[in-house]
């Protein structure tokens, strides 16, 4: 498995490739306290990795957001099935 890391020190594995970004500047705080309550989660991440699950997605959440000039966002790519399916206008700002 090939790892990379950004320049902003956040891994991307498996070649990861976003075809889509959406902003989710303004729910950042919800989120990053939704996955606090992940107590069990938070505290191995911290035992595992040195950081709280919460603090390894706002990195990584903030270093997608660079991409589309966002203080945060999530990124997608399609997964390519047979017979061909298509989701990209299930997402946020896409036309249906």
């Amino acid at each position: 498995m090939q790892n990379r890391t950004s320049k902003c020190g956040v891994s991307a594995s498996h070649d990861f490739s976003p075809e889509h970004y959406v902003d989710i500047s303004s729910v950042l705080p919800r989120k990053a306290e939704m996955l606090a309550c992940h107590k069990s989660q938070e505290i191995w991440m911290q035992q595992a990795y040195g950081e709280s699950l919460s603090g390894i997605m706002l990195r990584n959440a903030r270093h997608r957001g660079l991409a589309i000039n966002a203080e945060a966002a999530e990124a997608f790519r399609s997964l390519r099935t047979y017979p061909v399916t298509r989701g990209d206008d299930l997402l946020p700002g896409r036309a249906r």
